[in-house]
């Protein structure tokens, strides 16, 4: 790996490793290593690590981590194939939400971010509780992964009641007058994110209470004074 982006992955860990204890530090220092590795294609690549105390006092610890790395070869991606997927049948769409392309170098980051557009993707159809795992097969011998999403729909939810707390009853239809989710439509989520940007976080609260059985959705905003801190 080129020294610069191998000095990009050591100033990561150490902007974002802290901890408790001497060996959290260690292991998170290392975890955050190892898939900077795996970010830049080196999927089988072997970490270890030791640590030195620099100073130490009742507050703070700081300590040196050497990390030692066997990178191994650099992979790329052959293909990715979607499985269980019924809500949306499109391959292609589903492909177009990873923004990595087959034969690039293999991205633990790219496969991240594919997954999270997915997610988002489902929740704006309703489908709250969805989830996808994948599985990876590797070609050792050509350098290759390939990659199966596996797909957990869940149900579509839509919604059953609507509750206002914390307003008199003008105030509440008032409010349900423009609020723009109704009673019996698919939720979306991605519309209640972006209605409830138009309220504060507090007193405004909201909460999602999702019934398995029947699919639907009871939302609740409460707009009582936040109890004191």
């Amino acid at each position: 790996m080129p020294l610069s982006d191998q000095e990009a992955i050591a100033d990561e860990v150490k902007l974002k490793t802290h901890g408790t204890s001497l060996e959290n530090v260690m292991e998170e220092g290392l975890e955050r290593a190892i898939y900077g590795w795996q970010d830049h294609g080196y999927f089988k690549a072997e970490l270890t690590d030791k640590a030195k105390t620099l100073t130490s006092d009742p507050v703070n610890l700081r300590i040196a981590l050497d990390i030692n790395v066997n990178e191994g070869v650099q992979y790329r991606l052959r293909s990715i194939k979607f499985q269980h997927n019924k809500a949306i049948t499109s391959t292609e769409i589903l492909r177009g939400a990873f923004p990595i392309a087959d034969g690039d170098i293999f991205s633990r980051e790219k496969i991240g971010q594919g997954l999270e557009i997915l997610r988002k993707t489902y929740g704006e159809l309703g489908y709250l509780n969805f989830t996808a795992s994948q599985g990876t097969k590797i070609d050792d011998a050509n350098q290759l992964i390939s990659l199966v999403i596996d797909f957990d729909e869940g149900k579509q939810f839509r919604v059953g009641k609507i509750k206002v707390l914390g307003l008199d009853e003008s105030a509440q239809e008032d409010f349900l007058k423009t609020f723009p989710i109704r009673p019996g439509q698919i939720l979306s989520s991605k519309v209640w994110e972006e209605s409830l940007l138009k309220y504060p976080d507090c007193p405004c609260r909201e909460q999602q209470r999702l019934d398995n059985q029947t699919g639907f959705v009871t939302l609740t905003l409460d707009f009582r004074p936040c109890p004191p801190e």
